[in-house]
C-alpha cells in the first residue's frame, strides 16, 4: 500500500532529520536529498536508521569502515550490504564487479630471514585502478604486489591479503607458522676456478645436498675472495632446486661468483648467514680445466682426462725395464705420477691402483711405485 511518510524520521548518532509529508506508493524507491551543508551521515563507523512517528525503528544500516569516496552504500537482493560506483537515485542498486586474485604465500617461513609474498592473476572486470595491502600480522604492513617480509620472532600468525578497486575490499586470510632456520648438510664438492676460455662463461661449483629432502638454494649465498676476512657475498636470486643425494654445477648464471686462479676461498652460507661450508685452495699453478675435487675425506687437484691419458702414454710405451726405470727416476715423471694418484685413484689408504691400457699400477707404503706390467713384467723403483 501507499505510505505517508509524514512524521517519520532519519536518525544517525543522536541526529535526526525529519521527514516531509512525502507519499511513497508500493514498490517505489524514493530518493531522499540531504542539505549540502549538513554532516547528518558521517564517513565511518556509523548508522543511519528509519524510525516511524512512533520512533520505533523500522530499518537500519550499520558501516564501521570509512566510505569510499564517490561510492554508494547499497543493499543487494540478498539482504547484503556494499560498496559500489554505481549510483542510481531512484532505481534498482546496481553493483560493480569485484576484483580476483591469487596469493602466493611461501610453504616454510624462517625467524630473521626475508621471504617473498606476491599476488599473482589479479583481474578486474570493470577496468578500475586496484590497490593492494598485506597485513603481515606482527604490526608490519605493505602496500605492494610483491614484496617481501621479516619475521623477527617464531610463533603463529595470520596474514591479511586485500585488494581494493574504487568501491569493494577483496580480503584473504592465511596462517603463517614462523619457524627457527634449520642447519643444513650441504657441501661444496668440487671447484673449476681456472677453466679453458673464459672464466666468466665456464667457471663452476658443485654442491653436494646430503639431506634427505631437496633444498631450494634461492636466497643462499655463495662468497668467495682470497681471505676469510676478503670475502664478497654472491646471491641465488632465482629458484635453484638440488635434490637428495644429488650433486648440482652452479655457474655465473645461477650465483654471479668470480673464483681466483691462484688462491682463494669459498664459502657457502644460508639466508639467515651461517656458514654451511667453506673450502680454501691454493696452488702455484692451476692448470686450465684443472678440478679441484673432495673425496673420502680429502681434497685433490684432478687433471682432465687428456693430460692423464697423455702423460701415461709416454711411460707405457717404453719397451724394455731398463728404459722404464730410466723415464720412471725422472723427477718430472715423479711428479706426474704424483699428480696420477693423488687424483684419479681417489683413494685415501696408502695403497693405490691404477688401471690404464692393460697396465695396472700400484703405488705401496708411500715410498716405491711399483708397475705391474704384461707378462708378470714387476719394476719396483725406490723415490729418494
Amino acid at each position: 500500500d501507499e505510505v505517508n511518510l509524514e512524521g517519520w524520521f532519519l536518525k544517525c548518532g543522536s541526529s535526526k532529520l525529519g521527514l516531509e509529508s512525502i507519499k511513497i506508493e508500493s514498490k517505489e524507491r524514493l530518493l531522499i536529498k540531504i542539505d549540502k551543508n549538513s554532516s547528518f551521515i558521517k564517513n565511518s563507523n556509523s548508522q543511519v536508521a528509519l524510525a516511524n512517528p512512533n520512533e520505533e525503528i523500522v530499518d537500519e544500516v550499520n558501516y564501521k569502515e570509512s566510505a569510499k569516496e564517490g561510492c554508494s552504500y547499497s543493499k543487494r537482493d540478498d539482504g547484503k550490504w556494499e560498496w559500489t560506483i554505481f549510483i542510481t537515485p531512484g532505481e534498482k542498486n546496481k553493483f560493480n564487479h569485484p576484483p580476483t586474485f591469487k596469493v602466493e604465500v611461501p610453504d616454510k617461513v624462517y625467524e630473521e630471514i626475508k621471504t617473498s609474498f606476491k599476488i599473482k592473476k589479479v583481474e578486474d572486470e570493470d577496468g578500475e585502478d586496484l590497490k593492494f595491502k598485506w597485513d603481515f600480522g606482527d604490526g608490519h604492513y605493505s602496500y605492494l604486489k610483491e614484496t617481501t617480509h621479516l619475521y623477527e620472532d617464531e610463533g603463529n600468525y595470520i596474514v591479511q591479503v586485500r585488494v581494493s578497486d574504487a568501491s569493494m575490499d577483496v580480503t584473504k586470510y592465511f596462517k603463517i607458522g614462523v619457524e627457527d632456520f634449520p642447519d643444513f648438510e650441504l657441501k661444496i664438492v668440487k671447484i673449476l676456478p681456472n677453466p679453458e676460455g673464459s672464466d666468466s662463461d665456464n667457471e663452476k661449483i658443485w654442491i653436494l645436498n646430503e639431506e634427505k629432502k631437496s633444498i631450494n638454494l634461492k636466497g643462499w649465498v655463495v662468497a668467495t675472495g682470497k681471505s676469510m676476512s676478503k670475502l664478497t657475498n654472491h646471491y641465488f636470486k632465482d629458484d635453484f632446486e638440488i635434490k637428495s643425494g644429488e650433486i648440482e654445477s652452479v655457474d655465473r648464471e645461477d650465483c654471479p661468483f668470480s673464483l681466483l686462479n691462484k688462491k682463494g676461498r669459498i664459502v657457502l652460507k644460508s639466508p639467515n648467514g651461517e656458514v654451511v661450508d667453506k673450502v680454501k685452495y691454493e696452488k702455484e699453478k692451476i692448470e686450465e680445466d684443472e678440478i679441484y675435487f673432495w673425496e673420502n675425506g680429502r681434497w685433490f687437484w684432478q687433471l682432465s682426462g687428456e693430460v692423464v691419458e697423455d702423460e701415461l702414454t709416454k711411460i707405457v710405451k717404453a719397451e724394455d725395464q731398463s728404459e722404464i726405470k730410466e723415464i720412471l727416476t725422472d723427477d718430472r715423471y715423479f711428479e706426474i705420477l704424483d699428480k696420477i694418484f693423488s687424483t684419479d685413484s681417489r683413494q685415501s689408504s696408502s695403497s693405490k691402483l691404477i688401471y690404464f691400457n692393460n697396465w695396472l699400477y700400484l703405488q705401496s707404503r708411500g715410498y716405491f711405485f711399483e708397475f705391474i706390467f704384461p707378462e708378470n713384467l714387476v719394476v719396483r723403483i725406490k723415490r729418494d
